[in-house]
């Protein structure tokens, strides 16, 4: 096979590919590319060759891309993100990586369409934003008449205790217990909302920190079922710090709740570097979880056992979650029942170095 040949059937290849394929100079102009440019933003290959890369990128892109490609120059491969124009004068997202060769004075650059996912993306965190809004605005706005509701039944319940029949007595007993827990689980789902619509900004957070906040906090509750809490030494990371206290203080709250009867509560918290995260760990001698309900206990209100063995509404673990992913990381247990459990959860470690 010529050389001509090999170099035809080699433009063959490359045009199969639905990513754009191209060659271009060390200061950007576009040299060889094949047909998926075409096919994706409407330019011949022979009306972009001899052009610049800069003239596609949209203006508010054009600083962080300019950014991206000095490091080309270091001899450094390059990835990101940026609109580039298409031949009818929109715009679609094209994810990037461009490998630099320094020898040839050459840059080999594939780009991906990722309009589609942006647009995906975009739409589900309007669809969540919205949400968290009409559950904020809701719980917010039930407070007052559920306050006043709560009030006069309570004042029914004092004055005419023993005035009316027994029947009466109990009714009115059932109506302050629901018009209370409807209280506390309004009150727990503004907290639940407002992980996102009242979070801080992230800030250097000593984890060792938290967790002697967390214990000070605890203090009564580990005084009074003899809790020993440990810990390793731990990271600095990059969080909002109240959150942080309030995810730790749910869980070593919860390993004190949901302790053996017959075993002093021990909960150890420790950290290891995993790649590009921390992964944390609180694990307890408690009575553990089945397997079965390893997912279940991280959703809203959702309760294992019976209501009145133990206080709460079943949503503090849903708000571990939701400060977790607000911090770009993953929650999960891992439990034998009747032996303890292990909650995990991670946080990005670029952040913090």
């Amino acid at each position: 096979m010529t050389a001509q040949a090999l170099a035809v059937n080699v433009a063959r290849f490359f045009d199969l590919s639905d990513l754009l394929l191209g060659v271009v100079s060390d200061d950007g102009r576009l040299l060889h590319l094949n047909s998926a440019w075409q096919r994706t933003l409407g330019f011949s290959p022979e009306a972009l060759c001899g052009r610049n890369l800069s003239e596609l990128i949209h203006p508010d892109d054009s600083e962080t891309v300019a950014a991206s490609l000095h490091r080309l120059g270091e001899g450094e491969v390059v990835k990101f993100e940026s609109r580039c124009r298409c031949q009818d004068g929109s715009y679609k997202w094209v994810a990037w990586k461009i490998t630099p060769s320094v020898e040839e004075k050459l840059w080999y650059a594939v780009g991906e369409d990722r309009s589609e996912v942006r647009r995906w993306k975009e739409a589900a965190e309007a669809r969540a934003q919205e949400l968290q809004q009409f559950a904020y605005v809701a719980s917010h706005d039930l407070k007052e008449p559920l306050r006043m509701v709560s009030s006069y039944v309570q004042l029914l319940a004092r004055r005419y205790r023993g005035k009316l029949d027994a029947d009466a007595d109990e009714f009115i007993a059932f109506a302050v217990d629901g018009a209370n827990r409807m209280q506390s689980m309004i009150t727990d789902l503004l907290t639940y909302s407002r992980v996102t619509t009242q979070g801080k900004p992230f800030e250097p957070t000593d984890m060792n920190a938290v967790v002697d906040r967390v214990t000070a906090n605890l203090q009564l509750a580990i005084e009074e079922f003899g809790a020993l809490v440990t810990r390793d030494d731990l990271p600095t990371v990059t969080a909002d710090s109240a959150q942080m206290i309030q995810l730790l203080q749910h869980l070593v709250g919860n390993a004190i709740k949901f302790r053996r009867t017959e075993e002093r509560p021990e909960i150890h918290i420790s950290a290891a570097r995993q790649g590009r995260e921390w992964v944390f760990s609180v694990s307890d001698n408690g009575m553990g979880i089945e397997p079965k309900d390893y997912d279940r206990v991280f959703q809203i209100f959702q309760k294992l056992h019976g209501r009145g063995e133990y206080p709460g509404n079943g949503i503090g673990l849903a708000i571990c979650r939701k400060i977790v992913e607000r911090h770009g990381g993953r929650i999960w247990v891992d439990s034998q029942l009747g032996r303890g459990s292990t909650f995990f959860f991670t946080l990005p470690a670029e952040r913090e170095e």
